[in-house]
């Protein structure tokens, strides 16, 4: 996100995602595919399982003496005594290093429980499941062996004291019977023998049934389905992860992308107002895709239109047509859609009841006489090289349903150099040519950034606009590029924006266009062309050769459409020689 906007914006949240969707959805469907290779990938594991009960934790004295029981009893289980004794009943290769590795042991409840469950792992559920039970035998056993151990040193600590116990009870007998005043002591020493008599008793008869606090109460069986890889679980978690890291990456992107994506980046980065923004056609972009560079000329039913007549109202606003005359149309680097908007502003401000005439000094790629359908035999090149008059090169474009007409002056032939072409002097004296006939002339130049040109030609402009595209054009760009007029003497009016998205009226507004916009023009004229071939008609011209003939003014009256034009509503045009037709 950019620095003037709220990060906690979740309109702003939904953007960016929206807008990197397509590396959001290929981030995580790779980070699912890693881990379902990742997983299909690994030897599948199964886990066998057994459980043995402590029975001393019932007559333990305390539940804290009851978890050391567990935790004790844990550790004999994962200890390499236990390990070695069970490798030696198993009947494959690994010895006690294979048990350590594949075992753990671990409480029910944390040590809470009398409960210890086994688990062994391995490729072969089989061997799994022996390695398990193995383990709880040989703990079970090894826990019978340390208790008889002890039994057997607690006996042989008792016989020692029982010996002890034993002389000095004959001893006080004898004294006794000599008559010695030795009774008490003598009774105190026969019970001590009986008692230590008793004790032993015990201990010998609980040697051998030591196993019985320890019950194996459910023994492993080989698993039927492998417990690693947990292919969905993983999968699940690559998606999660996959989303995590795709949305982190669109904002990371979006952070450094300084391409603008709306009216406020533009105006933030130029200090200067926004002058109409222009809402992306998708029709016009199946056009240029179709046909390379053929941008619509707006209808009057369009909300294309509506945002070139808000841009006329502001230019108004400015000053055009009376201190403002003169303006140059540029975008800051290629693939601005200059000649589009150049197309359309012209048409805007011809049905605003004033006269325009065009010029196209986009020597190096022009485009203004394709979208009027024009020639470009002659033009600013020729005049320009030539020491011609205007009048020789304009071209009148008619809109079918206006009363109005434009003056085109196309690029012409291409100079070996153009920006030689565009620095003489002369091109003065075409501004003026073309203001004595008509009340504005829109300049379309090259991008200002990819040659001198525009910077060329913007001292001699009452003020140019800046043209930018969302999502193509950078905030560096429209700097260096206002940067560039500004230091050359020329001025900026403002900019418009086009491919603006999320500019049009709702569809059930009243305010919405009131009919489908119809075909442009030229395009619309083309297929009446195709119509009539069809039906073995003539072809109408779109163009013909113009001659020579000084810019037109305003017609006095309509003029009929022609066969090759659509009905009123759309942005029809027609092409005819300066003269024919124009008052």
């Amino acid at each position: 996100m950019h620095e003037h906007e709220d990060p906690l914006d979740i309109r702003r949240f939904g953007a960016v995602v929206w807008t990197h969707r397509w590396l959001i959805t290929l981030v995580t469907v790779g980070v699912a595919l890693v881990g379902l290779g990742f997983s299909l990938l690994q030897t599948p594991t199964y886990s066998a399982r057994a459980t043995v009960v402590d029975g001393r934790t019932s007559q333990a004295s305390s539940a804290a003496q009851a978890r050391d029981l567990i935790l004790t009893d844990i550790r004999v289980m994962e200890s390499r005594e236990v390990a070695t004794a069970a490798a030696e009943k198993l009947d494959f290769a690994g010895g006690p290093a294979y048990v350590v590795r594949h075992v753990s042991a671990r409480s029910e409840n944390g040590a809470a429980t009398s409960v210890i469950t086994v688990t062994a792992t391995d490729s072969d559920p089989v061997r799994a499941a022996a390695t398990a039970n193995a383990v709880v035998d040989a703990f079970v056993a090894f826990q019978a062996a340390e208790a008889d151990q002890r039994a057997n040193e607690k006996i042989a600590g008792l016989e020692a004291q029982l010996a002890v116990a034993v002389a000095e009870r004959d001893q006080k007998g004898a004294d006794l019977a000599q008559g010695g005043d030795v009774q008490i002591e003598y009774d105190a020493a026969v019970a001590r023998v009986a008692a230590l008599e008793a004790s032993i008793a015990k201990l010998k008869t609980s040697i051998g049934r030591a196993s019985a606090d320890f019950r194996v109460i459910q023994h492993a069986a080989p698993p039927t389905r492998p417990s690693s890889p947990r292919t969905g679980l993983n999968v699940a978690v690559a998606v999660a992860f996959g989303l995590l890291l795709g949305v982190s990456t669109a904002f990371v992107r979006d952070h450094l992308d300084d391409r603008i994506r709306s009216v406020e980046d533009v105006e933030e980065a130029l200090g200067l107002p926004s002058l109409g923004s222009i809402p992306a056609s998708v029709a016009g972009k199946r056009r240029r895709r179709r046909r390379g560079v053929d941008p619509e000329i707006v209808g009057a039913q369009t909300a294309g239109a509506e945002a070139f007549r808000r841009a006329r109202v502001n230019l108004r606003a400015l000053g055009l047509g009376k201190t403002v005359r003169t303006v140059g149309v540029a975008a800051a680097q290629t693939g601005g859609n200059a000649a589009s908007v150049t197309a359309n502003l012209a048409t805007t401000l011809s049905r605003g009841a004033l006269r325009v005439t065009v010029l196209d000094c986009d020597l190096h790629q022009p485009e203004l006489h394709r979208i009027f359908r024009s020639t470009n035999d002659r033009g600013v090149s020729t005049s320009l090289s030539h020491g011609g008059t205007l009048g020789t090169c304009v071209v009148a474009v008619k809109i079918a349903s206006s009363v109005v007409q434009i003056s085109l002056v196309p690029a012409g032939p291409r100079p070996a150099v153009p920006s030689d072409v565009l620095a003489t002097s002369r091109f003065g004296q075409l501004l003026a040519e073309a203001l004595e006939e008509s009340s504005v002339a829109l300049v379309a130049m090259p991008p200002v950034l990819a040659v001198s040109d525009a910077c060329t030609l913007a001292p001699h402009l009452d003020g140019v606009l800046l043209v930018a595209s969302c999502g193509v054009t950078t905030r560096d760009e429209l700097r260096n590029a206002r940067r560039s007029i500004e230091q050359a003497g020329g001025r900026v009016l403002g900019s418009i924006i086009t491919d603006v998205p999320g500019c049009q009226p709702r569809r059930d507004s009243a305010y919405a266009p009131a009919e489908t916009p119809q075909p442009s023009g030229v395009e619309a004229q083309g297929n009446n062309q195709r119509r009539a071939a069809k039906k073995g008609g003539p072809r109408h011209a779109a163009v013909t050769e113009p001659t020579p003939a000084t810019p037109p003014k305003a017609a006095a009256e309509p003029a009929r459409p022609g066969p090759g034009t659509a009905d009123a509503g759309g942005a029809d045009v027609q092409t005819q020689p300066a003269g024919e037709g124009a008052v």
